[in-house]
């Protein structure tokens, strides 16, 4: 997780979330955080890395309120852009589309925010059905990200381990107008065609 990569608590207590993150193990991760918050309480990272393992593990209201504690902490924080965008991200599973676009579009206005910011709008416009502001929202998502595409955004969400909210996000990217991979395209349509003479 990177943000608590850069600047974390004592080694023997954040290190390990990384590899809780990659397995999903998010109960687990969440321990760990709450562990690190009992020894440093000042560090808004960690609650933002907190209510990310609380939305991933489907507690969106728990999650909500660590992102605000993160926020009210350290609102110049430089990496101020991930607490607004994995906040984006807890309203979209909570089918709050319109919370989801002002917080996305509150990250996008942070210099070094990453490109998942802007997936998360394009997803919150597609299912408030805002086809303009979803197309141009997607062509920006594709100048900084020329790959991003649902087969693109489906690999990497691999840390979702929940159907609903991986189903919410693709959906959401699918009302935008998002498609598969060309690449993925060509293949499915190779196969189709060797299938049929085979």
């Amino acid at each position: 997780f990177f943000f608590l990569m850069i600047r974390r608590p004592p080694r023997s207590t954040l290190f390990p979330y990384t590899t809780l993150f990659r397995s999903r193990e998010y109960d687990l991760a969440i321990d760990a955080l709450e562990h690190a918050l009992e020894l440093n309480p000042c560090l808004a990272v960690t609650y933002c890395g907190l209510g990310d393992s609380l939305a991933y593990e489907g507690r969106l209201d728990e999650a909500i309120g660590q992102f605000e504690i993160a926020i009210r902490l350290c609102p110049h924080d430089p990496f101020r852009w991930a607490f607004y965008s994995y906040r984006s991200l807890a309203h979209l599973f909570r089918g709050e589309f319109e919370d989801a676009v002002a917080w996305a579009r509150k990250s996008i206005q942070v210099p070094n925010a990453q490109y998942w910011a802007n997936a998360h709008l394009v997803a919150a416009l597609g299912h408030l059905g805002d086809q303009e502001q979803a197309r141009s929202a997607f062509a920006k998502l594709k100048r900084t990200k020329p790959e991003f595409s649902l087969d693109y955004a489906r690999e990497r969400l691999f840390y979702l381990k929940r159907e609903d909210q991986m189903d919410v996000y693709i959906s959401g990217l699918e009302k935008a107008g998002v498609t598969r991979s060309e690449e993925r395209r060509v293949g499915k349509e190779c196969r189709s065609r060797w299938s049929a003479y085979h």
